[in-house]
């Protein structure tokens, strides 16, 4: 025997009392509301961090890719090769032409910087030091993978344009 008669006994799993309306109600708000409380949290760390593209305008330069494709074939028209190497901070860029004779006389500046962010970007002048080779030097590479670009012009107004990518062990 119990000690309050007056209260029923129920059965397990029945201690909410009946199942209504107003419960399923309850239950499938509480989910839609959780469900938009997660997808705002989402939202909330999509937007602050980075958002990906690189580009400042990647319609535009979607647009622009058959220049693209025009300077690219006028390079390699020139027959000129390039080797790329990274030091430290210094990027070096050695430029030969189809006979295998240093390039000289090239001005231009090089573009370094993480394939995913642009967080540590830089853009560096070139010298060049040896006939056919140029460099640029900065604060040091930190370890991980960069892509480095060089833009580079002759005195005939010739464009030349080496991208290479450089991984950085510690």
């Amino acid at each position: 025997m119990s000690a309050r008669p007056d209260r029923e006994r129920r059965a397990p799993g029945r201690w909410f009392g009946e199942l209504t309306g107003r419960h399923v109600f309850a239950m499938i708000a509480g989910f839609f509301l959780l469900v938009f409380a997660v997808n705002g949290v989402f939202i909330y760390v999509s937007l602050s961090s980075h958002p990906g593209t690189t580009a400042r305008d990647a319609y535009r330069e979607g647009l622009e890719y058959n220049r693209v494709l025009e300077r690219a074939a006028r390079q390699q028209a020139l027959g000129w090769r390039a080797e790329v190497l990274q030091e430290g901070g210094t990027v070096r860029l050695s430029v030969r032409d189809a006979a295998g004779a240093a390039v000289r006389g090239l001005v231009g500046s090089v573009h370094a910087g993480r394939p995913a962010s642009d967080a540590q970007d830089r853009t560096l002048a070139t010298v060049e030091t040896v006939p056919g080779t140029y460099e640029a030097e900065g604060p040091p590479f930190g370890p991980g993978r960069w892509t480095v670009v060089f833009e580079m012009r002759d005195g005939a107004g010739r464009r030349f344009r080496a991208e290479e990518g450089v991984l950085v062990r510690r």
